[in-house]
């Protein structure tokens, strides 16, 4: 549609080339933060009829990027907190939602080093279903896999070096592996949920400095965006995520891939699809010139839209960027919809070079 469009092209064509230097995240998400209160922020968000549709409105618009409250807008526009829920309710809400990750931590982080008499007793190399060490051993490998990636998140950042932040990004991708068993874990998931701990670590941080001065923050917004809760946070919003990003890490003869294709080709991956999708469709549509082009040299889709799929586009814009393109695609929501009009737009944003390169550059 055309107003798709316009929103992605919009984005592209006012977004600065310049680089911007790495910097502390207590500067704020989305490049220096404007000085404003939390309370006044808090009440031009949700003071109004029919917030959570400004709210979209605003995110399509890149008008989220100052705000200290990323994380709870993602949560709305993610549907952790439903439109159907009153705010009155949100504090409950989120607290069940804390609670329920605590849960999951007790049920799937095993030691029989640590467990009773009886699971210390058991042999150690049993295989079966039912060991604690077996299965204890089984989450050290999950748990191995994951920290490879983890130390390779943001390595020029200070806050992702940071142990403390390294390990609760591991223990939520377990937690999240072990509950959803037809997913697990695979590599680039990592790349999804250190955004979403990034924002959720820094509103947190706002809220703590605002506290002891303000008795509004301190008896509502704190429930909200706790930092005591980071974690427990940015598993609910990683989540939520999930429902709509899982696809793009199933094989293609996984029981979800077949579920959410059911009339396709089921020898693709689901990711493959959607990437021959935007290819075949919209990049056809709506240039049939570049679409052309890269039929001639045979370039198939996957090789230039697979990884800003599974990412979310997180290794072709800086942090700060991300953020804000983020905001638009969860607002428009539809499956994370507005993902293919980008790809799309991001070929057309180069379709100068690419019309003018010979097959070996436009590989490259």
């Amino acid at each position: 549609p055309v107003k798709n469009w316009i929103v992605v092209l919009t984005f592209f064509t006012q977004r600065t080339k310049k680089q911007m230097n790495s910097q502390s995240p207590d500067v704020g998400v989305g490049g220096e933060r404007k000085p404003r209160e939390l309370e006044a922020e808090f009440s031009e968000l949700f003071g109004i009829p029919e917030f959570a549709k400004k709210i979209k409105e605003r995110g399509l618009n890149g008008d989220l990027r100052y705000s200290a409250l990323r994380s709870l807008l993602w949560k709305i526009l993610l549907e952790v907190l439903p439109p159907y829920v009153a705010t009155s309710e949100w504090p409950q809400r989120i607290a069940t939602a804390r609670k329920e990750y605590d849960g999951l931590c007790s049920k799937y982080f095993v030691d029989p080093h640590t467990s009773d008499a009886a699971a210390q007793a058991a042999d150690p190399l049993s295989q079966a279903a039912d060991s604690s060490w077996n299965q204890y051993f089984k989450n050290e490998e999950v748990i191995a896999e994951i920290g490879k990636d983890i130390i390779r998140t943001y390595p020029e950042h200070e806050f992702f070096i940071k142990e403390e932040t390294r390990q609760a990004l591991t223990r939520v991708l377990f937690i999240y592996a072990r509950d959803h068993p037809q997913v697990g874990y695979r590599q680039g998931m990592h790349e999804l949920l250190a955004p979403i701990y990034y924002v959720a670590w820094t509103d947190a941080m706002a809220v703590e400095r605002e506290v002891a001065t303000s008795s509004f923050v301190r008896d509502t917004i704190a429930k909200l965006v706790d930092i005591h809760f980071i974690e427990h946070d940015s598993y609910a919003i990683f989540s939520a995520l999930m429902v709509h990003a899982a696809e793009f890490f199933l094989g293609s003869g996984s029981e979800l891939s077949r579920a959410v294709n059911k009339e396709e080709d089921l020898s693709a991956t689901p990711v493959v699809r959607r990437c021959r999708k935007i290819h075949n469709t919209l990049l056809k549509q709506k240039d049939p010139e570049l679409y052309e082009r890269l039929n001639k040299f045979e370039i198939e889709p996957q090789i230039y839209s697979m990884r800003w799929l599974k990412l979310l586009f997180g290794r072709e814009f800086h942090l700060q960027d991300l953020l804000i393109l983020w905001d638009a695609i969860f607002a428009y929501g539809r499956g994370l919809a507005l993902v293919d009009y980008i790809c799309v737009a991001m070929l057309i944003y180069i379709r100068k070079q690419l019309l003018t390169m010979d097959q070996v550059m436009v590989t490259k």
